[in-house]
């Protein structure tokens, strides 16, 4: 299978609040990797394909501080695994002043791999 990613995946222990930016509505689930320009979650519920969200991430930076990360994008991949959800959301974009506790953690991330 030919790997179509800008950005390298990394594994991370993360927990997400998906607000779905059309219904007004939050989900939560578990993040299942992250990369410069996206993030895979698993959910209980499905999400609309191409629909607008807002992602609110907590996870551990690599000092060991909490951070939250609030990131807007676009669910690019829906797909279902037993009673998950696989959701594949696009980023608009992170900024170097705004998210870079999450840029500095995925810098750091691909330097131990």
């Amino acid at each position: 299978m030919n790997e179509r990613r800008r950005a390298k995946r990394l594994v991370i222990t993360a927990v997400a609040e998906v607000a779905d930016l059309e219904n007004d509505l939050v989900l939560e689930g578990y993040v299942a990797n992250i990369s410069a320009t996206g993030i895979g979650v698993f959910m209980k519920q499905p999400m609309k394909l191409n629909g607008r969200v807002e992602i609110k991430m907590s996870f551990y930076t690599m000092t060991g501080i909490k951070d939250v990360e609030q990131i807007k994008g676009k669910v690019k991949r829906v797909e279902q695994i037993s009673n998950v959800y696989n959701i594949g959301i696009q980023f608009d974009g992170l900024g170097p002043v705004k998210d870079r506790e999450l840029i500095a953690y995925l810098n750091a991330a691909h330097k131990t791999l």
